[in-house]
């Protein structure tokens, strides 16, 4: 019989294994082909093209945004 904890380390595990082919997969499908570069070392994805969220009123940058600071602020 198993205990429930190791069971929830499996889940656990076997979710964090999805996540990571997931994120490995759909930035090389469309529409995302190109759009960006996966870092495998620091396992992020880093957009080569930008939104306008930052123009958003109390809004900031995306956490993959290809700006260092939003135009006109500074960090």
């Amino acid at each position: 019989m198993r205990s429930g904890s190791c069971s929830a380390s499996r889940t656990a595990a076997d979710a964090a294994g999805t996540a990571r082919l997931l994120a490995e997969d759909l930035p090389a499908r469309d529409p995302l082909r190109g759009t960006g570069t996966v870092s495998h070392r620091r396992a992020s994805f880093r957009r080569s093209t930008c939104c306008p969220y930052y123009r958003v009123p109390g809004s900031g940058l995306c956490g993959d945004c290809v700006l260092p600071t939003a135009p006109g602020r500074r960090r």
